[in-house]
């Protein structure tokens, strides 16, 4: 059983938002409670208000109880959908408040006007105060944030430019560095005079010319601190021992009576220590050392740091305790690498949470216990306000758990040896796209199609252009917020009888270790649970409107998730999804929970609009609820979202390619596993029930087709209409042939009847027509049912072909054409055969070299040896310890090998349920068309002896 929060959530905070003007409600507007402390304010949660304005906010005594403290003082900060601050409630705080608080807030005037904004480097700010700022306004900024002093007037003045630039939001983070580089570009785009500059350059470097100085040189750092005045670090030179933080493990020591404070030299680990994880293996990020030595000051009050992208440069501050100093020192020269990233600069969405976000998942492989990604998503991030959009302002750090599953699931190195490097060369992949393409969705959607398992970041794939026919709707954005849900039924969750590691995070029943060490109170422990928008009931011969208008919009890039328990008088039921003018490209989930929290399947759509019918029971079991998570990609917008029961109703299924029979959703592609083939698909020549046959020209070979009728009604007068093309990786609309018997009659199938909750075969005749292009086909069958309301699951799609010899080598045939022009493609051969079946790598490298133009055709041959018989021997070399710890990085031998692609003599097993009858433990050969760097199809072979 998780567990999230150490105390029960029984304290609340609930009201109506309104405007002054009009006295309507403020729908949409989030909610942040805060309690008011004398150092850090606390989060207590967050909400978004509905139709009504209301908002209702729960959270523990946990969150705000301390040696001090044993009630709340409470005050909210109101912002829009945009994340700007509209007002708060700070001059007004509720002190000592009960367990049940009441707060109304007025807002200032009607519906908020937008107001218009800038881009200064990466953070979009209101250009209103922006073109108000003067220097000496800056400079106030900046010695507020480093020295803690200045006019304290200027703090709402940041959180007004930006959400980003909250100074007590980014304090409490413990990194200026958004803040230090805006300023240094605010004097950049305002042309300011050069001294308002070098004024800053003195604050961040604590310049003071009538005190001392040192300097610690380290082989890649230089460090500069005071040995006199009131800015001075620790100045105890007593040595002792270095501790990992979280765990109190020895890993270094500071030598005593040198002449350099400890903190100077713990700095100095620190520092290195990060620096050779990032630049060596398997992270082989870029070296700001390259160019010289990097220089820190140690300078300023309280316990942050900054990295400064104008001087390549770091600032920490002296007060740090010794686990903070670890970590800050950590997450700043994460931030010097990131700035290695920016050849096409930092415009994007993406830049800011990519940057703290990626400084964030430094921290975890550096410190493996910390987890403050797991924290920052329980407690404001994308599980706490999976709302909020993961590029909104205010998002950056909270983008870490969406890159931790990044690079979870987009790696081949996720084995226990791996911690706590999992997926770094993902994450690596993606700065170095963001590098050339600069920080921009389009950049994000490239990169992750390039990533090894096929994924598509947020879109749906299809044939053709009327999105009939779908060949993936396989997406990282939609594992993601099912991740969020679903990693509450298990570690992993089992799936129809399978682990499926996609839906969840590997690290998410870890207690952190982050909260207790760096914000004094251990609030959270495990991953939390993502909160819902609804949380309901389908009672019998009712419906429910989850959502309408304004109170149900979606910002680009978030989800809203729905839960609707299903009474067991209900038979069936009818999920109506409407997207309204503007949100053009939706990402819709219904994920099927029987009791127990065993999942029935996951149905998935993209259309702006769109229904499904489902029968509450299915082989016995009732659903005990669905979760619908709507979610933003590219684009965000209100729609309309209702439940309701309906009439009882047929509904025929016919599987599509990667699936398990009768299923909605795909298998993990992790691995190679995708083959191009629907299990419900086959040719069988020989009547044994088994897909083991080939394709004969001049010849009716027996085609089959499978379906699945899912509802509570029976099916009848069903018609099946099949067409063909000749197989290939890349397949095109305009290509395909009606199926014909020998004598040239269309073959089709009318008229037949499928029972409620069974399934049944039929077959037709087919000969297929020489086209001298290829011996094997795709074949695309069309269902249509009289009386099913769901239509976006009568069609799919097969790419699949046998061979039968008797020789112990043959050639593979496959049409290839690529339809647009393209800079590079390869073919990746995904062996199944356990290596006695393999393909020659020298017809793999050649084809890579043949060239066509775009739309021509060409055969590629594969010659494929048997070898009579092989033995799988498992062994690692033996290194000699002292040999080991001379290497750059000695720990890389225990570490699974790093797979981009798949290996040619490798073997990649398929989940066999969805393959065609009778193809278990059958050698396959799956060969994937890969065109500048994404998939776009394949095709699988089984190999069968005479």
């Amino acid at each position: 059983m998780k567990k999230e929060v150490r105390d029960t959530k029984d304290w609340k905070i609930c009201g109506i938002i309104s405007f002054s003007a009009t006295g309507k409600a403020a729908a949409g507007m989030k909610v942040v409670a805060r309690d008011a402390d004398l150092f850090f304010d606390d989060d207590l949660g967050t909400a978004v208000t509905d139709d009504m304005g209301h908002y209702e906010i729960t959270y523990s005594k946990e969150q705000f109880r301390d040696l001090f403290e044993q009630k709340p003082d409470i005050y909210l900060i109101i912002y829009d959908h945009k994340d700007r601050v509209i007002t708060d409630t700070r001059s007004s705080v509720v002190r000592n408040a009960g367990k049940v608080e009441e707060i109304n807030v007025q807002l200032p005037g009607g519906p908020v006007e937008e107001e218009p904004e800038i881009k200064v480097g990466p953070i979009k700010v209101n250009r209103r105060i922006f073109e108000k700022l003067e220097p000496e306004m800056v400079i106030d900024m900046a010695m507020l944030a480093l020295k803690g002093k200045g006019d304290k007037k200027n703090l709402g003045l940041l959180e007004k430019l930006s959400p980003e630039l909250s100074l007590e939001k980014l304090k409490k983070e413990f990194c200026l560095t958004p803040l230090v580089n805006f300023l240094s570009d605010t004097i950049l785009v305002k042309k300011w005079p050069r001294d308002t500059l070098l004024e800053l350059e003195d604050i961040l470097i604590g310049y003071e010319p009538e005190v001392g100085y040192a300097s610690h040189d380290c082989p890649n750092f230089s460090i500069t601190y005071q040995t006199s005045g009131t800015d001075q670090p620790p100045s105890a030179d007593v040595g002792g021992n270095i501790t990992m933080p979280g765990t109190g493990d020895i890993v270094g020591t500071t030598t005593g009576g040198n002449g350099v404070p400890d903190y100077i030299e713990k700095v100095c680990f620190w520092l290195e220590n990060a620096l050779a994880t990032y630049t060596d293996p398997p992270f082989n990020l870029r070296n700001p050392a390259s160019g010289g030595k990097i220089p820190v000051t140690i300078t300023g009050a309280g316990m942050n740091g900054t990295a400064s992208r104008a001087t390549m440069s770091m600032t920490i501050t002296r007060e740090c305790n010794d686990d903070l100093l670890a970590a800050i020192s950590t997450h700043e020269l994460m931030h010097l690498i990131q700035y290695q990233y920016e050849g096409a600069g930092t415009a994007g969405d993406w830049h800011y949470g990519i940057l703290e976000g990626g400084a964030v998942l430094g921290e975890d492989v550096v410190f493996d216990t910390h987890n403050r990604y797991i924290v920052q998503a329980s407690t404001s991030g994308s599980l706490a306000n999976p709302q909020s959009s993961l590029t909104g302002a205010g998002g950056g750090y909270y983008l870490a758990l969406f890159m931790k599953y990044i690079t979870e699931q987009q790696s081949s190195q996720v084995g226990p040896a791996d911690e706590p490097t999992i997926g770094v060369e993902a994450y690596r992949a993606l700065l170095e796209r963001f590098d050339t393409d600069g920080y921009i969705t389009s950049a994000m959607e490239n990169e992750i199609g390039r990533l090894p398992w096929y994924h598509g970041f947020y879109k749906f794939s299809y044939l053709d252009a009327a999105k009939l026919d779908e060949t993936s709707s396989e997406t990282i954005l939609g594992n993601f917020w099912a991740a969020c849900y679903l990693k509450e039924f298990g570690t992993p969750p089992i799936i129809n009888g399978r682990t499926e590691r996609r839906f969840d995070f590997m690290e998410d029943e870890e207690d952190t270790t982050w909260d207790t060490l760096f914000l004094g109170a251990d609030t959270v422990s495990t991953l939390g649970t993502v909160s819902l928008t609804v949380d309901t009931t389908l009672n019998n011969d009712s419906s429910v409107t989850l959502s309408s208008g304004a109170g149900g919009s979606v910002q680009a890039f978030a989800a809203r998730y729905y839960k609707v328990d299903i009474d067991s008088a209900v038979d069936t039921l009818r999920v109506d999804f409407s997207a309204d003018a503007g949100f053009t490209r939706p990402l819709v989930q219904i994920i099927l929970v029987e009791s127990g929290n065993e999942v029935r399947d996951i149905i998935r759509s993209d259309r702006t609009t769109w229904s499904r019918t489902i029968a509450n029971s299915r082989d016995g079991n009732d659903l005990d609820h669905i979760a619908i998570i709507v979610a933003g990609t590219d684009v965000g917008g209100s729609f309309s979202l209702s439940v309701q029961e309906v009439s009882p109703a047929p509904d025929v299924v016919v599987t599509r390619w990667h699936h398990v029979a009768g299923t909605a959703y795909e298998i993990d592609s992790f691995g190679w596993a995708w083959t191009w083939v629907s299990p419900d698909i086959w040719v069988d020549n020989d009547g044994n029930g088994a897909a083991d046959s080939e394709v004969f020209f001049d010849y009716n070979n027996q085609l089959f087709i499978r379906l699945h009728n899912q509802g509570h009604v029976d099916a009848g007068g069903i018609e099946v209409n099949f067409w063909y093309q000749d197989a290939s990786a890349g397949l095109h609309d305009a290509a395909w042939m009606q199926v014909r018997d020998t004598s040239g009659t269309v073959q089709s199938i009318s008229g037949v009847s499928l029972a409620a909750g069974a399934s049944d075969q039929w077959s037709v005749n087919w000969s297929p027509e020489p086209s001298g292009g290829s011996n094997h086909f795709c074949i695309r069958p069309v269902v249509s049912v009289p009386g099913d309301p769901n239509t976006d699951n009568k069609r799919c799609l097969s790419n699949f072909g046998n061979v039968i010899t008797g020789s112990p080598y043959f050639d593979l045939s496959l049409l290839r054409r690529i339809f647009e022009d393209y800079r590079e493609f390869r073919l990746d051969v995904i062996p199944r055969a356990g290596g006695r079946w393999f393909v020659s790598a020298a017809d793999a490298e050649r084809i890579t070299k043949v060239r066509t133009k775009p739309g021509e055709g060409i055969v590629d041959n594969l010659h494929v040896r048997k070898r009579y018989k092989i033995a799988h021997v498992a062994g690692t070399a033996k290194i000699d310890p002292k040999f080991a710890a001379k290497r750059t990085c000695h720990a890389l031998s225990q570490k699974t090998r790093i797979e981009r692609r798949p290996d040619i003599t490798g073997h990649y097993p398929t989940d066999p349920r969805a393959l065609p009858p009778g193809l278990d433990n059958v050698p396959l050969i799956t060969v994937a068309l890969v065109v500048d760097g994404r998939v776009t199809g394949g095709f699988t072979w089984a190999i069968r002896e005479k």
